[in-house]
């Protein structure tokens, strides 16, 4: 059996745009726009800015959710860590929050 290997290019925003897309099993995870919006802001310096808010976003987000590792922890536990929730109700007492 061959592996594939599953590059995810659409809409990514945020950091939780990349948790969800490497939960979901997504080996590389594409930022185009969001590279083009910080170049066309501020050059390099823009892009930068950019890259480095989208890896903090998404640092703090597994932070708060209780993740150490995207690799061991995240990468293609789609049923561990993304679970929907119709009423928005918060995880009960001792569980960490899943995204």
């Amino acid at each position: 059996m061959t592996e594939i290997t599953i590059i995810f290019d659409s809409g990514i925003r945020t950091g939780s745009d990349v948790f969800k897309a490497i939960a979901l099993g997504a080996h590389v995870v594409m930022i185009g726009r969001l590279f083009v919006w910080g170049m066309s802001h501020e050059g390099i310096h823009g892009c930068r800015h950019v890259i480095k808010s989208l890896l903090a976003d998404l640092d703090i987000l597994m932070t708060v959710a209780g993740y150490r590792s995207i690799t061991q922890d995240v990468f293609g536990k789609k049923d561990a860590v993304l679970r929907y929730s119709p009423s928005g109700v918060p995880p009960a007492p001792g569980e960490h929050a899943r995204l």
